[in-house]
């Protein structure tokens, strides 16, 4: 099988194995996708979505950084940074400018939902409850499929 075949049958393989909550799979998916490729940004995307899910902050944060450079159009690594910065890390300010660099590049619903949640988060963290207003109202049009997030929201 040639190597980018087995590139994307591991990120795919990886990304299940998160979603069922498999990490060691995931796991070794990332080590044989890195062989390959490291600076894929799948590949930066997969082993930071891991390190996010085994609570290793620093290192999802490194690579989420290095997405961005990789991916400078990609919204999703901004706004998974600013999450980490926010509730893990406890900063909104540098949450809120993280999260801001995303919506330039936003084209995508959940994208626009969950950079809005962030957005919102830090803002309620910095007592700017007139701006999260503001900035929920930006979902009035927007279709939230999850009933759960719906409710929170």
């Amino acid at each position: 099988m040639p190597s980018q075949d087995r590139l994307a049958a591991d990120l795919d393989r990886g990304f299940d194995a998160l979603d069922a909550g498999q990490l060691d799979v995931a796991a070794a998916c990332v080590e044989r996708c890195q062989r390959l490729d490291r600076r894929n940004p799948a590949v930066l995307a997969l082993a930071a979505a891991l390190a996010d899910a085994r609570g290793e902050i620093d290192d999802a944060l490194a690579k989420y950084r290095e997405m961005i450079v990789v991916s400078p159009d990609d919204p999703m690594p901004r706004i998974c940074a600013a999450r980490i910065e926010l509730r893990d890390l406890a900063e909104p300010e540098r949450a809120l400018e993280t999260v801001e660099g995303a919506f330039e590049f936003i084209d995508d619903e959940a994208d626009l939902v969950e950079g809005v949640v962030v957005r919102s988060e830090a803002l309620i963290a910095l007592d700017r409850l007139d701006e999260a207003r503001e900035t929920l109202a930006e979902l009035a049009t927007s279709a939230i499929d999850e009933p759960e997030q719906a409710f929170d929201l």
